[in-house]
């Protein structure tokens, strides 16, 4: 499942967020290479944000605290 999220200019997009349950660090993966499907994992306990269409999108969705 794809989440839209809107992509504008955000301050928060520059900062990435640690992870919202443990604090841990996150760091991006990809489904393959010309999927265009994004997301970040934290690395302590592998805590999944949601799949954004570009690594930008996905870092404004892991930041997203709704």
């Amino acid at each position: 499942m794809i989440i839209k999220a809107e992509v504008k200019m955000d301050p928060k997009c520059r900062l990435l967020l640690p992870c919202p349950f443990c604090g841990g660090k996150p760091y991006p993966k990809a489904l393959g290479d010309d999927y265009g499907e994004y997301w970040f994992l934290c690395e302590a306990c592998h805590c999944q944000g949601p799949l954004g269409q570009s690594k930008r999108e996905a870092k404004i969705l892991w930041n997203k605290r709704d």
